[in-house]
């Protein structure tokens, strides 16, 4: 008849043997652990370059193994602090999406995964391009050298002064400037 235990612990069987001559008893112990979970949390999924990431692990289970890895567009971008550490910092170095993954494992339950991703850009950067000088009145059309056109939220162009205050646009039309000044 098979012995059905319910939770996890640590266990021992017993049998003891007896006859006329004598006795004889014998024990073991084994473990039951408990299932793995693989639980984590990262303190963002978004920042700036460089970016040091904290991570929470809440991960579940008996003798756990922990196992930290990243992937990304840029190779070698991703340092942790300690890659088989309960929790360690990330440092991400480069722009992209990374996909962070935390593996556990044990002997006996195996393993689980849990996978999250961050997405890491850096600081726009604008130059804009010379503007002539001019007499009396001007008509300028500005133009400005954006860092990656795609990873940039929002533009704000002010032109004070001209017929037209500003522009939130990356080029925007011809701004008139109607009488001498510096502008």
């Amino acid at each position: 008849a098979a012995i059905s235990y319910d939770s996890s612990g640590n266990y021992c069987v017993s049998v003891s043997v007896y006859n006329r001559c004598g006795e004889a008893t014998d024990s073991y112990c084994f473990k039951i652990l408990e299932p793995l979970g693989a639980v984590a949390q990262l303190d963002t999924n978004f920042g700036c370059v460089p970016l040091i990431l904290g991570t929470q692990n809440l991960s579940f289970g008996d003798s756990i193994n922990f196992f930290w890895s990243a992937t990304g567009p840029i190779t070698g971008a991703v340092n942790f602090s300690n890659e088989e550490a309960k929790s360690p910092t990330i440092t991400i170095s480069d722009t992209g999406l990374y996909i962070i993954t935390l593996q556990t494992s044990n002997d006996l339950c195996g393993e689980d995964i849990w996978v999250d991703s961050v997405l890491v850009q850096e600081s726009p950067s604008v130059q804009i391009n010379p503007i002539a000088d001019a007499c009396g009145n001007a008509v300028i059309i500005p133009s400005a050298i954006f860092s990656d056109t795609n990873r940039i939220d929002s533009v704000v162009w002010s032109f004070p002064g001209a017929n037209t205050l500003g522009s939130n646009v990356f080029n925007p039309n011809a701004i008139s400037y109607d009488s001498s000044g510096n502008y």
